[in-house]
């Protein structure tokens, strides 16, 4: 047997039922000639059909990620058992398509490779479809899937943004909001987040965003955050750092009187104010008022309206006397505290309380010349007597209208205030302070004057004596 099937006159095989692969598909005539032992001979000759098959594709893979730029990158492997050659058209999912490059060899039937690239437009997870076709027509489909990640990016604070403030102020807070190259990225949406309080805001030109706060929560340690949510382009960001909350500095000033009768009831008030133009609740504030000297003390206390003043009505018992009024705001989870002291008279009509007294000090070099006496009468309010002050520097004399209270301290201070009239007729509201510090009082008594609560003149007696009854 002798069999012939590619008509070429060469002998393929000798078997009695042979089998033979075509390397194409095709027609292709068979010719078999037998040979009897004898020499004999007979040919037939025959036609067989091979059929086309399509190529395999056995992989087909994104390339090697993540994709820089938005371009990805497929590879597929295929066979062909047929001698053919062959094209490839990939659908990228995004509408576009086009062809992939093919390599191929011939071994014991065709083995190959499909590579191509595509750039996307935007991020997204994308279907690819490669279809594969022979020079016969006979094709075969595979997918896979490319994901083309957003761009990363990163929220950083300025580093002159505020990590603290104090209660009630304004503290800024920005951040720049860039992608993974250091772009600056402008016109996205931020959230800032300070205290628990978040504004919505916009990165500007330059990828820049502030936020404004004022918070009104108690002093302590808080977070400051931004947050990006990011859009079909660009990946989330987030970042955060500790922010202090600090107690305010404030300022207490005494505002009630200063002079009070012994168990007559006077107001004391104080007002509670800060020394920025960013102002907190200032009201429900507990102050403490406090008259006392080295050896008395009594207390009163009122709490902070919506203006910051506390007052209170006080009917002072302690005896007449000098003393001072502290106004003490202890502090809170808000404010830090304050306090605040001024000089502070108790009187009271004694009958028979007396002081006398005159001389005359330097002022400003010229000569300051006074004389008072004063007395309460059985029965009386305020003292009798008169006050008469001459200043030689100005040439200018006063004499008392009339005498309000006086006071005589357990260290023979003696406070006298009343009103009195100078040479052109103005009155005024003056306070005199001597004390009699034994005999003689010449340059040991002393002696000031208040005219119209301004100190106008202090010193010891040059000439003159005090003497408190």
């Amino acid at each position: 047997f002798s069999w012939d099937f590619d008509a070429d006159g060469v002998e393929e095989s000798n078997d009695i039922t042979p089998t033979h692969t075509w390397d194409d598909n095709g027609v292709f005539p068979v010719t078999l000639t037998v040979t009897d032992d004898d020499g004999a001979t007979d040919t037939v000759e025959t036609v067989v059909t091979v059929d086309n098959v399509a190529p395999t594709i056995e992989h087909f893979d994104p390339g090697s990620e993540p994709f820089e730029e938005h371009v990805a990158s497929v590879c597929a492997e295929f066979t062909d058992p047929g001698n053919d050659s062959h094209t490839a058209w990939i659908e990228w999912g995004d509408g576009n398509s086009g062809p992939g490059v093919v390599e191929s060899q011939q071994v014991a039937s065709v083995e190959g490779t499909v590579t191509a690239e595509h750039e996307y437009a935007m991020p997204g997870v994308y279907n690819v479809t490669l279809t594969l076709t022979d020079d016969d027509g006979g094709a075969s489909t595979a997918q896979t899937t490319v994901e083309i990640p957003r761009t990363p990016t990163t929220l950083t604070f300025y580093e002159f943004s505020d990590y603290s403030v104090d209660y009630a102020d304004v503290a800024r807070v920005t951040v720049w909001l860039t992608d993974d190259t250091g772009q600056l990225l402008p016109f996205q949406p931020v959230t800032i987040t300070c205290v628990g309080h978040s504004v919505q805001v916009s990165t500007n030109m330059l990828g820049c965003a502030h936020g404004f706060f004022s918070p009104f929560d108690p002093a302590g340690e808080y977070a400051v955050s931004a947050e990006y949510g990011g859009d079909e382009y660009y990946m989330p960001a987030a970042v955060e750092e500790p922010f202090t909350v600090n107690r305010e500095y404030v300022e207490i000033a005494y505002e009630g009187d200063l002079i009070a009768e012994r168990n007559v009831p006077v107001t004391l008030a104080a007002r509670l104010y800060e020394t920025d133009q960013c102002v907190g609740d200032l009201s429900g504030k507990d102050i403490k008022f406090t008259v006392w000297d080295g050896a008395s003390t009594e207390e009163f206390f009122g709490t902070t309206g919506a203006d910051g003043i506390a007052q209170t009505s006080a009917a002072v018992g302690l005896p007449a006397g000098v003393y001072t009024v502290t106004a003490e705001f202890a502090g809170d989870e808000y404010y830090e505290g304050a306090s605040t002291d001024e000089p502070f008279a108790v009187w009271e009509t004694i009958a028979g309380l007396k002081a006398t007294g005159g001389g005359w000090i330097s002022n400003d070099g010229a000569k300051l010349t006074f004389g008072f006496n004063a007395k309460y009468k059985d029965g009386d309010t305020s003292p009798t007597g008169n006050f008469q002050m001459q200043d030689h520097g100005s040439k200018t004399n006063y004499h008392s209208e009339s005498l309000d209270w006086m006071i005589i301290d357990m260290f023979d201070v003696v406070i006298l205030q009343g009103t009195a009239v100078d040479d052109a007729g103005v009155t005024h509201t003056f306070q005199m302070v001597a004390q009699d510090n034994g005999e003689p009082g010449k340059g040991t008594d002393t002696f000031a004057i208040s005219l119209d609560g301004e100190v106008y003149a202090t010193g010891t007696l040059a000439q003159g004596n005090i003497k408190a009854h």
